[in-house]
């Protein structure tokens, strides 16, 4: 939700509160096991792990672009 939040606040030009989205999300998503690690086990849900990156690089190319 945050990394959808980050890219509509960025859209609205909301710059700062975009970037604040973006941190918050960057904090969960590190909280996690990095993909490819051995201990990682994602399970069913290893696609979910795989679009929220993606989402992720997305948000960031859009807030970097301002």
């Amino acid at each position: 939700v945050e990394l959808f939040r980050a890219m509509s606040q960025q859209q609205l030009e909301q710059s700062d509160a975009a970037r604040a989205s973006l941190e918050k999300a960057t904090g969960l998503l590190d909280s996690l096991p990095e993909i490819g690690a051995k201990a990682a086990d994602y399970g069913s849900g290893w696609h979910d792990r795989l679009s929220a990156e993606l989402i992720r690089k997305e948000a960031l190319a859009l807030i970097q672009r301002g």
